[in-house]
């Protein structure tokens, strides 16, 4: 990685919970009015890749262009609880649950005003881009996503 990386900036408070909001766009949603279910994947991935970039300091570009690795999704579990509707400002959670030697464990939870609508566990995989196979992340990268390990002090800190 070279010294111009962003994860070489000095740490500032780690928090257990990342948070985002969002508002339900027209394109994301179905005849019905609600979510397309499909789309719910896609806002996993965004704050996966916010949470890199705001919280960790390495942006996705810099991860996959400078670093060579990739963090593709290899389990996820999703349970749908309550419907999304255009308009709807959808805050979502993201708490690191555990960190592997290969792996980062995740759970998002999603909300309208305080009602869940969607929570889902994911098990991210660190991927050398070049060979495609597992790899243990970069130790600066490492002990960053260590401090964000749940605590049970779950604070947001980017709305």
């Amino acid at each position: 990685m070279s010294s111009k990386s962003p994860i070489n900036k000095p740490l500032v408070e780690r928090h257990s919970t990342f948070t985002v909001q969002r508002k339900i766009r027209f394109g994301q949603t179905d005849p019905a009015g609600i979510v397309y279910y499909p789309n719910y994947f896609d806002m996993f991935n965004e704050i996966v890749e916010d949470w890199f970039s705001d919280e960790l300091g390495m942006s996705f570009r810099e991860l996959h262009e400078d670093a060579c690795l990739g963090v593709p999704i290899a389990h996820i579990d999703c349970q749908f609880k309550k419907p999304c509707r255009m308009g709807d400002q959808f805050t979502l959670q993201l708490t690191v649950v555990k960190l592997g030697a290969t792996s980062l464990h995740l759970q998002v939870n999603g909300s309208v005003e305080s009602t869940s609508c969607i929570a889902a566990s994911m098990v991210l995989v660190f991927v050398d881009l070049n060979s495609y196979s597992p790899v243990n992340p970069p130790e600066a990268l490492r002990a960053r996503v260590e401090r964000c390990i749940s605590s049970g002090d779950e604070r947001p800190v980017a709305v």
